[in-house]
């Protein structure tokens, strides 16, 4: 009994002898791979696809794991760095076609993720927009996004990403871009790096053909007073609007920059729409809910009772409603401070 416990002794240090030596003194023996890549691009990511000339070449992830794990992270990482949004929207058609005409990389996450990005927002503006601790926004529950390397249609997104964002089942697409610091130029060097890891060929736009979305940075409280004396210079309000009845009763908040509705009350010494100097009219005080939607310094909308289409001059052939920005946000007049 003695000689088998010793023998048994003996043939394990000697196995603890051999692995340990295996350890240390087999420096040409390579590191295990895992079967399936445990990269966070890999497993974040469901599928990446290159579009160019209306054709679809899909980057599998098993076939070629080191690519596809380089070019998810290269991605991801232009999507930490967007600062700068644009004023575009898109159907899920318009995004189609961009496929079929430009030259695009299309990253899809396998469930929505929220992507933290460079744009900086103001402590004012944080109530309605989700940024993380540091005051960098968030960009929530992104499904997909489409970094556009050439624009064939001359649309002007050129280095720009739609990136989409899935609510209540469908995606809505935002416009994105990276701007370089301390300038109004746009970063394009990672479209060169991601067509490089992509193995694709591109050609930047001749000058002046696809310009940069310039973005006009107008606070509310000027915003507001633009929407007031938009309002105040109307037809219906100089026929007989009450100037001391003016006020405003909400602002909505839009997930475009620098894009704000606000709603105002008012009184008229009659009832009716526009300039009326050619009606009878019987006096009487008549409510009024003007919405006014400015959008970089510019009013984009004004609809006045649900019914009044006040930069149009006529009646609203159907019922439209307040166009409400997609999301908005109630805010407190009260608590509304300029940027």
């Amino acid at each position: 009994m003695k000689g088998k416990l010793i023998s048994m002794s003996l043939l394990l240090m000697a196995v603890l002898i051999t692995a340990s030596g295996c350890a240390t003194g087999s420096e040409n023996i390579e590191p295990r791979v895992s079967a399936e890549p445990q990269d966070a691009s890999y497993t974040m990511t469901k599928e990446i696809s290159l579009w160019q000339d209306g054709e679809e070449q899909v980057i599998h992830p098993l076939e070629n794991p080191k690519r596809y794990i380089q070019t998810g992270d290269l991605l991801v990482e232009s999507l930490h760095k967007l600062n700068l949004q644009a004023r575009c929207a898109f159907s899920q058609e318009r995004i189609d076609e961009i496929k079929q005409k430009d030259t695009v990389v299309e990253l899809i996450f396998r469930d929505p993720v929220d992507i933290t990005i460079s744009q900086f927002i103001e402590p004012e503006d944080r109530h309605h927009i989700a940024t993380d601790e540091d005051g960098y926004r968030i960009l929530e529950k992104v499904k997909s996004a489409i970094f556009v390397l050439e624009d064939n249609l001359n649309e002007g997104l050129w280095a720009h990403v739609l990136v989409g964002s899935e609510y209540e089942g469908k995606i809505g697409y935002g416009c994105w871009a990276i701007q370089q610091e301390g300038s109004n130029e746009l970063d394009t060097s990672l479209l060169y790096e991601i067509a490089s890891a992509c193995e694709l060929e591109i050609e930047a736009p001749s000058p002046g053909e696809d310009e940069m979305v310039e973005i006009h940075r107008v606070s509310q409280e000027e915003s507001e007073e633009i929407a007031r004396n938009y309002l105040l210079n109307s037809p219906t309000f100089k026929f007989d609007g009450i100037e001391d009845s003016l006020e405003l009763a909400t602002t909505y908040q839009a997930a475009c920059p620098y894009c704000w509705q606000f709603v105002f009350e008012f009184q008229c010494r009659h009832a009716g729409y526009g300039d009326r100097a050619d009606q009878i009219l019987a006096e009487v005080i008549t409510p009024h809910t003007a919405g006014i939607t400015v959008d970089q310094g510019e009013v984009v909308s004004a609809i006045m009772d649900d019914q009044w289409d006040i930069m149009e001059q006529k009646m609203i052939e159907k019922d439209t409603g307040l166009p409400e920005p997609e999301p908005v946000e109630t805010v407190n007049p009260e608590e509304v401070s300029s940027q």
